[in-house]
């Protein structure tokens, strides 16, 4: 799980959109790269406000696999949760009824679990996509799924948010406000007129 580089700006406004998100079962991180998605999620985890053990999935162009991707996942979360931890996909054939035994596994848990699947966008599997949109829906309430892209899921996102199950945190949220951008150059010695003009150009 990584953690937040040294230097840089704590944001506290994007770690209370966080926590609130996390009050809904999905949280969209989905910026285009050097946005920041993956250091706000360190900092978050860092500063322990996640409502549960957090499971941290980074994936790589190797996830492609379904058997692969969901090993990976079962890891991160027997890692945070013991009672996971026996949990492994059969390596191959249908998988719905092991992500069935996953989601009762997951009701008997007492506590909040929070799967942080980190560049979802480089998972190329419909099935992949579909099997974790199908998890989503059928989970408890107890497991809360982050997912941080450079392009959106094809997930039935728009039946997620009329049913208020999803909440989303996006380029513009992520963007550097004055302040932000301020504490972030300090030291460089640039005049205010400066300042302000590489904020707003950039």
């Amino acid at each position: 799980m990584p953690s937040a580089a040294k230097g840089t700006v704590v944001r506290p406004r994007l770690v209370d959109l966080l926590d609130q998100g996390t009050e809904r079962p999905f949280t969209l991180v989905s910026a285009p790269a050097g946005s920041g998605k993956t250091e706000l999620l360190a900092q978050w985890i860092g500063a322990g406000r996640p409502p549960g053990p957090v499971a941290w999935v980074p994936l790589g162009r190797d996830d492609a696999d379904p058997h692969r991707f969901w090993t990976d996942v079962l890891a991160s979360l027997g890692a945070a949760n013991a009672s996971l931890a026996t949990l492994a996909p059969p390596p191959r054939g249908e998988l719905r009824p092991f992500l069935t035994s996953v989601i009762n596994t997951l009701s008997e848990v007492d506590e909040p679990l929070v799967l942080v699947v980190d560049d979802l966008h480089l998972v190329g599997s419909p099935r992949i996509v579909r099997d974790l949109e199908w998890v989503l829906e059928n989970a408890p309430a107890n497991l809360r799924l982050v997912a941080a892209t450079r392009s959106d899921p094809l997930f039935r996102l728009q039946r997620l948010r009329v049913a208020e199950r999803m909440s989303e945190i996006r380029a513009a949220d992520l963007a550097f406000t004055h302040e932000e951008a301020t504490a972030l150059l300090d030291g460089l010695e640039l005049s205010g007129e400066d300042l302000d003009s590489l904020w707003r150009r950039t």
